[in-house]
């Protein structure tokens, strides 16, 4: 490894021994020495500053020497020195290089920029021996932007730059990104292009908004639209490709030209206060301006300026062809009568008309009476209206009502305004409109209109009905406690007379009925209504037949059951008990007198037959060996037989 030696005789700089061996006299004087290591051009030698200020010529001999005055410094550099910065007014020593010679440049001490030549070499350089030195590598889509003490002193484009960053830290760098946003987001912009305005030019677009007006930057590729405001100003990096396009708005202009929208739209992001908006076939955009109405789209695309919360976009539905806030579009037609005439029919119904409105042949809705709407002049589907007359009844003719049920009135907000009468067979229908009865319905189902009055229906059954009484407690003529079950059937003949003439029908038939079954039982004893039931049945028929009850037709009417108190019931049933027993009684006695007589004439047969007797011994005896398990015969069967049964004759 090369070494150099620094010789010092008394404290003094004598000289510099290159590699080899050598012998130095110092007879009666101090004597010391460095070894430099030749791999480190820096003389590292602690007295080498005294060396160079009190002996010059010495040390120029053994070392290159750079000084620099209080307003320059110096950049030094080597392949085998990193790059070193000599401050202000100092001096610096360097081992000459064995080959090569040291590079250095000067320049002022707070300047940043180095000659290119000096760049290039030192950006080669792999390591940077001085802070003050940095090395930056610009891409192609990337700007660095330098300045001094706050100021705008360079802006560099893509290339390959060592800038010298003085120590009072007055230089300043920034790397922006130009590719993505042409729009300079740089903090100090706004200093520059107030106060160095020329100079901003050489490097940005500068584009100044007129007062009154806002203005519209944008570039098809490298620039989202974005508004410079009145007044302002912005700075904007010069594309590589194309220009940067502007358009000048109005501040009141909420739409932009056909030409500027068209672009625009193609891109794929837009920032506030543009918006962009997509109108379907069935709808219809509303654009309001402090709650007034300004414009109507129908189908398409559009970009809109939407400066603040006053400026709002309303969507409808044109399938619905009736627009919902009333109270809104009203106060609309106010402020800008024509537009809502351009974009809205209105439809006002009568005191005494219905306007129904139908979408697509789909009845859909209705206007009532006194009532006002407004419609859309281009609804999605083809849309008609039908003025009904209330005048001529509130019935609903045969072809309404075809229309109402092809729509489900029953499933939708109709199903409110139609009262539905359905009278069934041998049923009669009775409707109300406003309390007055119109005339009677039959079988069938019959549709009002439920809007301007009061509709309401009752249907009446025509068949046989039956009332009935359950439980009631009445007394007899001779003062016995009874529960009579009756029943009366009936039919009603004049509906209209039947509920006109009586403000709870059914309850009336009942106490009618009670009436009578008091009448009839209260004058009969209970052996009476006991004996006679058919003739109490009749009683009260006749007697309910010969109310004028108006109306119905009494048909029958009779009592299905009497029950009496336990009291009497115990006695009637002892009662009952006697009589059966006695008829038992009489019964039993007979039965025994012609059983005794049957067995007398059995007797006289067998007397006057002995064969009949005979055979009756041969029964007798049948069910007696029945009986008997084991029989042993003594004298043969005949005797047995003889022997058995002796039946004497009687004597005369």
């Amino acid at each position: 490894m090369d070494e150099r030696a620094i010789i010092v005789i008394d404290e003094k700089l004598s000289g510099v021994l290159e590699a080899g061996e050598h012998t130095v006299w110092h007879i009666g004087k101090s004597f010391s020495h460095y070894i430099n290591n030749m791999g480190d051009l820096n003389v590292s030698w602690t007295g080498v500053e005294a060396a160079l200020r009190f002996q010059r010529p010495i040390a120029e001999n053994c070392w290159q020497i750079f000084d620099c005055d209080d307003d320059s410094v110096t950049v030094v550099w080597h392949k085998y020195l990193p790059a070193q910065v000599i401050a202000a007014g100092e001096s610096r020593a360097f081992w000459r290089p064995e080959q090569g010679n040291l590079q250095h440049c000067r320049i002022l001490k707070n300047d940043f920029w180095l000659p290119e030549e000096a760049q290039a070499a030192l950006f080669q350089q792999p390591n940077m021996g001085s802070r003050h030195l940095q090395k930056y590598r610009v891409k192609p889509h990337e700007k660095l932007i330098i300045t001094v003490n706050g100021e705008l002193a360079r802006v560099l484009a893509e290339g390959e730059y060592v800038l010298h960053l003085p120590a009072d830290g007055s230089v300043e760098t920034v790397l922006c990104d130009a590719a993505e946003n042409l729009a300079v987001t740089w903090q100090g912009i706004t200093d520059v292009l107030r106060f160095q305005r020329e100079l901003a030019q050489q490097y940005w677009l500068i584009i100044d908004s007129p007062i009154g007006s806002d203005t519209l930057v944008w570039h098809e590729r490298y620039l989202r639209p974005q508004i410079v405001p009145s007044g302002q100003s912005r700075a904007f990096w010069l594309p590589e490709q194309g220009q940067i396009e502007r358009c000048v708005l109005s501040q009141h202009d909420f739409e932009l030209p056909d030409t500027v929208a068209a672009a625009l739209l193609k891109q794929a992001q837009l920032d506030l206060p543009l918006r962009k908006y997509t109108v379907k076939t069935h709808e219809k955009m509303l654009l309001t301006v402090r709650d007034g109405l300004q414009r109507v789209y129908g189908e398409g695309e559009y970009l809109l300026r939407l400066p603040d919360d006053s400026v709002k976009v309303l969507f409808a539905d044109s399938r619905q062809p009736e627009f919902g806030d009333f109270k809104q579009i009203q106060a609309w037609a106010r402020q800008q009568p024509e537009l809502v005439a351009q974009h809205f029919d209105f439809v006002q119904a009568q005191t005494d008309e219905l306007v129904l409105y139908s979408v697509g042949g789909v009845l859909t809705g209705w206007v009532a009476p006194e009532r006002s709407a407004y419609f859309w002049k281009q609804p999605a589907q083809v849309l008609s209206f039908k003025h009904i007359d209330l005048k001529n009844g509130l019935q609903i003719d045969a072809e309404t009502v075809a229309q109402l049920k092809a729509a489900k009135f029953w499933q939708t907000d109709f199903a409110d305004i139609v009262y539905v009468v359905e009278v069934p067979p041998q049923h009669q229908g009775l409707v109300y409109l406003d309390q007055v009865l119109q005339p009677v319905l039959n079988t069938g189902n019959y549709h009002y209109w439920q809007l301007a009055r009061h509709v309401h229906a009752k249907v009446v059954d025509m068949r046989w009905q039956s009332c009935e009484i359950s439980g009631q407690e009445l007394l007899s003529e001779d003062k016995v406690s009874l529960r009579i079950n009756a029943v009366c059937n009936y039919r009603v003949e004049d509906a209209p007379i039947w509920l006109a003439g009586h403000r709870r029908p059914d309850e009336y038939l009942y106490r009618e009925l009670q009436f009578a079954i008091r009448a009839v039982v209260g004058s009969k004893s209970i052996d009476q209504l006991l004996s006679d039931k058919q003739g109490i049945d009749e009683e009260l028929t006749a007697m309910m037949q010969g109310r004028q009850l108006g109306g119905i037709e009494i048909g029958s009417a009779g009592v299905k059951d009497i029950i009496l108190p336990g009291e009497i019931r115990t006695i009637l049933t002892r009662v009952v008990e006697a009589e059966k027993s006695a008829q038992a009684n009489n019964i039993r006695r007979r039965e025994e007198t012609a059983a005794t007589r049957s067995l007398l004439n059995t007797a006289r047969v067998m007397e006057e037959n002995p064969t009949a007797l005979r055979l009756k011994e041969l029964e007798t005896l049948e069910k007696v060996t029945e009986k008997i398990d084991k029989i042993s015969v003594y004298g043969g069967l005949d005797g047995v037989l003889k022997g058995l049964i002796n039946i004497q004759p009687p004597q005369p």
